[in-house]
C-alpha cells in the first residue's frame, strides 16, 4: 500500500455509508494508504469522531460553514452520545425486525384455494384424520371461495401479478379436460403461474383409474357407497347419473324415484340439488341433497368414511407441502 500515490476525492461520503462505516471503517481505510491524500466532504459529525480516534495525525477539518476555518478532528462527547444512541436504535430495530421475520416464518402459511366451496372442507378434514401435522395452510372464507374452475383460474391469474410473502396454491377437480391439460404440466403435474402461485388437479385414486373413471370431482376420492350415504335422517343423499335410466329417468333399482331434469342422466357424474335438479319419491319429496350437505355430513362424521378413502387425499396434502417449499 505504501507504493501507491495519488489523490482521492469523495463528495458527501455520508450519503453512501452507514454511520458505523463512517466512524469505524473510513478512517481505517485512509490509514491503509499513507501516501494517498483523501479529500472528503461530509455533513456527518461521526466521520469527525472516527478521524479523531483513528487518524487524527493525518487529518485536518476545513469548516466551510465558518469561512473555511481549519481545525483538528475532535471527539465530541455529545456527538459520541448521539452516535451510540443511533447505533443502539439501529441494532434494536434489526433485532426486532429479525424477531418479526421469525414470527412471520412461524405463522406464514401457504394459501390454498379450491374451485368449490366443499373441496377445501374435505382437504382440511383429511389433514386432521391423517394427522398430517407437518403440513399447514390457510384458507379464504367461504364467501371469497371461487365458484367453478374458470373463476379459480381467473383468480390465480390475478394473484400471480404480485409476489406475496407466502405461496398460493389452487386445487382443481379433474372433470374438465381443458382445465386438466392446463394444470397437468411437466413431470410433477402442476402449473407454475409465477410469483409463488401454483395450481394442480386432484389425483385419481387407483380404484377409480382401474374402472376407467378419470374425469372426477373431489367427491370421487370417497367410495360409491360413501357418496350415496344419506346425509340426514330424512334420507337425502347425492345420486350418480348412472343410477337413472335413459328415457323414463327412473331409478334403476327404486322405481319410485324419478329424476326431475335430464341433465346428467346415465352419466358417470354426481348429481346434486342445484339448478333445479331433483330426485322425487312417490310422495313428491325431493331426496336429492346438495354437495354442501354431503360435506357437512362427512365433516361431522355423520357419514363414516373409511381409512382407505382418506388415504386418497394424502397425495393432495403431499403436493401442498411440496409446492409450499418452492
Amino acid at each position: 500500500m505504501n507504493n501507491i500515490n495519488g489523490v482521492v476525492l469523495i463528495d458527501e461520503v455520508d450519503k453512501h455509508l452507514h454511520i458505523t462505516l463512517q466512524k469505524e471503517i473510513l478512517p481505517k481505510l485512509f490509514n491503509l494508504f499513507p501516501n494517498i491524500q483523501f479529500i472528503v466532504s461530509s455533513h456527518s459529525p461521526f466521520l469527525n469522531i472516527g478521524l479523531a480516534e483513528t487518524a487524527s495525525e493525518r487529518s485536518q477539518i476545513i469548516d466551510l460553514d465558518n469561512n473555511g476555518i481549519t481545525c483538528s478532528p475532535t471527539n465530541n462527547a455529545l456527538y459520541k452520545e448521539v452516535y451510540d444512541m443511533m447505533v443502539n436504535e439501529n441494532n434494536q430495530f434489526a433485532r426486532k425486525y429479525q424477531q418479526l421475520e421469525d414470527s412471520l416464518k412461524a405463522i406464514r402459511k401457504p394459501l390454498v384455494i379450491t374451485e368449490g366451496k366443499t373441496d377445501i372442507k374435505f382437504i382440511q378434514k383429511a389433514k386432521d384424520v391423517l394427522e398430517a401435522n407437518d403440513i399447514d395452510f390457510d384458507v379464504i372464507t367461504q364467501d371469497q371461495q371461487p365458484d367453478g374452475d374458470s373463476n379459480l383460474q381467473k383468480m390465480l391469474e390475478q394473484l400471480c401479478k404480485i409476489r406475496r410473502p407466502f405461496p398460493i396454491i389452487g386445487i382443481f377437480d379433474r372433470d374438465i379436460d381443458s382445465t386438466v391439460k392446463k394444470m397437468d404440466v411437466g413431470e410433477d403435474k402442476y402449473k407454475d403461474y409465477g410469483n409463488g402461485v401454483y395450481a394442480f388437479c386432484i389425483p385419481i385414486p387407483k380404484d377409480r383409474k382401474d374402472k376407467g373413471q378419470t374425469n372426477i370431482s373431489i367427491e370421487y376420492l370417497f367410495s360409491d357407497e360413501e357418496i350415496k350415504s344419506p346425509v340426514n335422517e330424512t334420507g337425502h343423499r347425492l345420486f350418480f347419473g348412472t343410477e337413472f335410466t335413459q328415457h323414463s329417468m327412473r331409478h334403476n333399482e327404486d322405481k319410485n324415484l324419478i329424476l326431475n331434469k335430464p341433465d346428467g342422466k346415465t352419466l358417470d357424474k354426481i348429481l346434486e340439488n342445484n339448478g333445479g335438479q331433483a330426485v322425487y319419491d312417490e310422495f313428491d319429496n325431493n331426496l336429492l341433497a346438495k354437495k354442501d350437505d354431503f360435506a357437512k355430513a362427512v365433516i361431522s362424521n355423520y357419514i363414516k368414511i373409511s381409512n382407505d378413502s382418506w388415504e386418497n387425499f394424502r397425495p393432495i396434502l403431499e403436493k401442498i407441502k411440496k409446492l409450499s417449499g418452492l
